[in-house]
């Protein structure tokens, strides 16, 4: 969540799904910063958390729990949020995130992405994979974790 505060302060605010874990982080950034100074937070923020689903993808991949070879049972609890760490991580490790909807694959992901973790349309910027770190990426890591705790 984020606002900007008196005399234009950006104030940045742990999302409620980390609050529900006892973290929470308020940052307070004091000056006077306009909506593109906003717009490059963000903008980092989104590259931070393409790193993190390719840090996970290749923690999973370390441990033989997906990659080029290898089958995501199906059968097992967690298995969507891998498929769709897997399919997300090939975009960004060779990609900006930026979503062309006219690539079958890309417009498919980008709106499995937003069913499977019930997000609302009408609130997501359209140009890039919804990655909100509550209910997406830390979803992937519940899901990941399911997968492994099923998978032994």
């Amino acid at each position: 969540m984020e606002d900007i505060g008196e005399n234009n302060t950006f104030i940045n605010t742990t999302p409620p799904g980390y609050i529900g874990t006892k973290i929470n982080i308020r940052i307070k950034f004091a000056g006077d910063y306009d909506q593109d100074t906003i717009d490059r937070f963000n903008e980092i923020a989104r590259y931070l958390n393409q790193n993190v689903i390719i840090q996970l993808y290749a923690l999973m991949n370390y441990y033989k729990l997906v990659g080029d070879n290898i089958s995501i049972n199906h059968n097992v609890s967690g298995w969507k949020e891998l498929d769709l760490l897997r399919r997300l991580r090939n975009i960004f490790a060779h990609k900006t995130g930026i979503v062309n909807h006219k690539v079958k694959k890309e417009a498919k992901l980008f709106n499995e992405i937003i069913q499977h973790f019930n997000l609302k349309k009408d609130t997501i910027d359209r140009r890039h994979f919804p990655l909100p770190s509550d209910r997406v990426i830390m979803k992937l890591f519940d899901g990941c974790i399911r997968y492994i705790h099923e998978t032994g």
